[in-house]
Parts: C-alpha cells; structure tokens; sequence
C-alpha cells in the first residue's frame, strides 16, 4: 500500500469573517464604482452638458 496518497477528506468550511472579508473587498467596490458615476451623471443639468 502506498503512503504517497493518504486516505484524508477535506472538507470545506466558511465563517461570517470570510464572507464580510470577500464582500468588503469585492462587492462593495464595484457597486461604489458603479453607483457613483450614475449618482454625479443624474444630477448634472442636461443643459449644461449638452452645451
């Protein structure tokens, strides 16, 4: 029997300081970086702009 292969299962676990660490660095930059550029653009005069 081989020892290079040992018989061992891994199995996974997530806690709430990985998701709130996964949500703070990816989804709450984009949405900022999304929600931003929007927020600016509607509130500028269209007038203005077009000038």
């Amino acid at each position: 029997r081989s020892v290079l292969y040992p018989s061992f299962q891994l199995t996974p676990s997530v806690d709430g300081l990985q998701l709130a660490t996964l949500f703070f660095f990816t989804v709450l930059p984009y949405t900022l970086a999304t929600i931003v550029p929007v927020w600016r653009t509607s509130i500028t005069d269209p007038d203005l702009v077009m000038r």
